[in-house]
């Protein structure tokens, strides 16, 4: 809460009178959650053009976290930047703040600013994060160590120093990495092991972070596959899926912009309408709608090779239901078009690659023109075969 009698008007910039009403209702916001959002925060304290923010989590530990409006990002990825790297983007805000307006340092409002700087150095100085676990140790490897090895394609690795961190980054980083093994290296038994354990964690993120999106996400996928390992019967499948599409529609309200969601979305209706056949209905879940969302996804992440991938399995899957060799020729050229696209994009790291050697498969398949051919190599990649 903003401590003493705010500067008089004339005092202040439009500028800084913008922004404190910005950061008022933001703070409005968190202390009207339900203790579940942005990581389950119960107290907010700031100060508001200086946009500094001391969070007080339910388990006591303090943290800080500032930055201009958020900059639409989630707290708990904020919280990933170290104390050096926070402590300099917060200093470097306040001159600039201080440089606009020279006199609020000495108003009501100012001093309760002055105040959060001081509390900021403390906080830094006896580095809360090593012992919340915000942050590792130093030395100790933390979320940007693992992404490193897992661009570079050691998701083994990855997961070890993932799974550790027990941040809303690190579940999802390390699911990732599992299902990447689970669907590029592995097989049978180790294949299965692999999607267990990536459903583990993905309801242990689920436990600890409800709202964030990648989160829910990680969630329905990993739902949807144990559901084909486990051979659910008919009415717990269609719970799970009601529940699954809850869940999606909870992310698609948090991230409107993000391709992900939406090509999870379209898996969760192609995956429906491949288990339940007519039953799908029931659910709203169609081949249409799917392709829809595939399709949105491509235009909200067109450098995403892994969502242009999915579209061309789900695109050839049902081919050998075509009966016009026009529409048979039309969903062939589109699938090649998307695979050369693939083909010629520039790895940007090592998923990258090994979607390319998939689609190059692929796409010798489809150049035979034959549905036969095509059909085998998608049940090969296929990463649960479905058991009739």
């Amino acid at each position: 809460r903003e401590g003493g009698n705010p500067a008089p008007p004339q005092r202040r910039s439009a500028q800084i009178v913008r922004e404190d009403s910005r950061i008022r209702a933001l703070g409005s916001r968190l202390r009207g959650s339900d203790g579940r959002g942005f990581g389950r925060l119960r107290d907010v304290v700031f100060s508001a053009s200086t946009q500094f923010y001391i969070l007080r989590k339910k388990a006591g530990a303090h943290k800080i976290l500032f930055g201009k409006r958020c900059n639409g990002r989630a707290v708990s990825d904020i919280l990933q930047e170290t104390p050096e790297r926070m402590w300099s983007i917060g200093t470097g805000r306040y001159r600039k703040i201080q440089k606009m307006n020279p006199r609020f340092f000495w108003t009501g409002s100012g001093r309760m600013r002055a105040c959060c700087v001081i509390l900021m150095a403390i906080v830094l100085t006896v580095s809360p994060f090593s012992r919340s676990g915000i942050h590792a140790a130093p030395g100790q490897p933390d979320i940007s160590t693992a992404r490193a090895l897992f661009q570079n394609g050691n998701f083994t690795g990855a997961v070890k120093i993932a799974q550790t961190l027990k941040t809303p980054a690190g579940y999802n980083l390390a699911i990732q990495a599992l299902l990447v093994r689970a669907t590029f290296h592995e097989t049978g038994p180790r294949r299965e092991a692999l999607i267990r354990k990536a459903h583990n964690l993905a309801q242990q993120a689920y436990e600890q972070f409800p709202d964030d999106t990648l989160t829910l996400l990680n969630v329905v996928v990993t739902t949807g596959l144990l559901s084909r390992l486990d051979e659910m019967d008919r009415p717990t499948q269609i719970q799970t899926a009601r529940k699954s599409r809850d869940l999606l529609n909870q992310a698609e309200r948090q991230a409107p912009l993000n391709p992900m969601v939406y090509a999870t979305q379209a898996g969760w209706h192609s995956e429906v309408v491949y288990q339940a056949g007519p039953l799908a209905i029931l659910l709203g879940a169609s081949r249409e709608r799917a392709q829809v969302l595939y399709r949105k996804a491509l235009v909200l992440g067109p450098e995403e090779l892994i969502i242009r991938l999915e579209y061309v399995k789900f695109s050839l899957r049902n081919l050998a239901e075509i009966d016009s060799p026009e529409d048979i020729a039309a969903r062939l050229e589109e699938a090649e078009h998307h695979l050369n696209i693939i083909l010629n994009s520039a790895p940007r790291m090592a998923l990258d690659t090994l979607v390319q050697e998939q689609a190059r498969d692929i796409l010798a398949a489809v150049r035979t023109g034959k549905a036969g051919p095509i059909l085998n190599i998608l049940a090969r990649l296929d990463l649960i075969p479905k058991r009739r």
